[in-house]
């Protein structure tokens, strides 16, 4: 009986003192000292838990972790049994259980309880603030903003919004949406849809208004313009985009669209060497089917002008020569002048005896030095210069060569 009894309090002893972490006992050697705690779940959309702690009077204790997503344990120092309010942050994934551990450490340091925090992964939100963006006619950028534990992506596409960013993210963030200036007369409308992968949808309804579209320029007319090329400016005032043509290749333009505003169209209008005025018209076009016009006509190019002739233009007439004067003006530059003369033929051309000269000047004047003519013989000349719009020749004048007989009343020596 004596030694059952002993049993039972050795029993009992060991009982009290309790055991170490490993050992898996309620109390460490030493005394009635012990400690507890067991692990903790939390919903993933939840941020607070309670943490139990059963510990003998005598047991004081401290807890430390290991996560950055748990932002408080309170009180994370004490004695005995208590319930420790631990808060944490919303799980942002949506599909992730996320885990951290808590240490709870006797102060004697004889036991050590690691207890394991787990967070279920958050049930998806997704909300987009705004739910609509109206836009004015000239269009620009706004933003939206997306509040969301989970990944998402931007769909939908229409031409004339520009760009959306980004097209994806995760949790929260803010889309830019950018849309292009309506030039039409017709109110946009379109939607995004945003989009997580589970299956969560919002709407953005996006709505743009049409133009009222004005455009105007000045001057509305180039009227005889010289035959010369020569630059004009036009101005154009727009609130809208606008683009220029032109009908016809001899006139130039220094841009073909322009932003809207107050702005300068140059154009260029060639040579006109043709004999014959022209026309072109302008064409400048904005919102969808608005434009204006600008017409212009250029004078005809005009052949060389020659001085009349007379007999004061023709000197040192001998028996086979003679000497022709003349001068020329020209709107285009000479490219060549002479004169061309024949004994059959009351207007000679250039198909004719010439002689000529080439050159690049809009005037000047010239003597020639006809020789080799037969003497005693009637000519016919003209004068004539060459440009790029044709040659121009001058009146016809006529002279004649000295003759090799002997006149009346010479003073002849017959020969023996």
């Amino acid at each position: 009986m004596k030694k059952n009894l002993l049993c039972l309090a050795v029993i009992l002893t060991i009982l009290a003192c309790g055991g170490d972490d490993a050992g898996g006992g309620d109390a460490p050697s030493g005394g009635s000292e012990y400690l507890n705690a067991a692990n903790v779940e939390i919903p993933g959309g939840n941020t607070t838990a309670s943490l139990s702690i059963q510990a003998s009077q005598n047991c004081e204790w401290t807890i430390s972790w290991d996560a950055s997503w748990i932002q408080s344990v309170s009180p994370a120092k004490g004695r005995g049994s208590q319930n420790i309010l631990v808060i944490v942050s919303v799980n942002p994934s949506s599909v992730e259980t996320r885990y951290a551990n808590l240490t709870v450490k006797s102060n004697s340091g004889s036991i050590t309880r690691n207890v394991t925090l787990t967070q279920s992964a958050n049930n998806e939100q997704l909300t987009v603030q705004p739910d609509e963006l109206v836009f004015s006619y000239e269009g620009g950028s706004q933003t939206v903003t997306v509040s969301s534990n989970a990944h998402w992506s931007v769909e939908g596409e229409t031409d004339w919004i520009e760009n959306i960013s980004p097209r994806e993210g995760d949790n929260n963030g803010t889309v830019a949406v950018k849309v292009k200036t309506n030039v039409t007369e017709n109110n946009y409308e379109a939607q995004l849809v945003f989009r997580t992968r589970g299956g969560l949808s919002k709407t953005l309804k996006i709505r743009q208004s049409s133009v009222d579209a004005r455009l105007s320029v000045s001057p509305t007319s180039i009227a005889n313009a010289g035959a010369l090329a020569n630059e004009y400016k036009l101005t154009v005032e727009s609130n809208v985009p606008w683009s220029a043509s032109v009908n016809r290749e001899w006139v130039t333009l220094a841009t073909t669209s322009g932003t809207g505003g107050k702005e300068d169209l140059t154009i260029l209008l060639k040579d006109n060497t043709s004999e014959e005025p022209r026309d072109a018209e302008i064409s400048l076009s904005y919102s969808s089917s608005k434009k204006e016009t600008v017409s212009i006509t250029q004078l005809a190019g005009e052949r060389p002008k020659i001085n009349t002739l007379q007999q004061s233009n023709i000197s040192n007439v001998t028996k086979t020569g003679a000497a022709v004067t003349f001068s020329y003006s020209s709107l285009f530059a000479v490219t060549e002048y002479g004169v061309c003369y024949s004994s059959t033929k009351e207007m000679p051309t250039t198909d004719d005896e010439h002689q000529q000269n080439s050159g690049n000047e809009m005037q000047g004047s010239a003597t020639f030095q006809l020789n080799n003519l037969e003497s005693g013989k009637t000519y016919y000349l003209r004068a004539y210069a060459r440009s790029a719009v044709g040659i121009q020749y001058s009146n016809s004048l006529s002279f004649s060569t000295q003759s090799s007989q002997p006149a009346t009343g010479d003073n002849v020596i017959p020969q023996l």
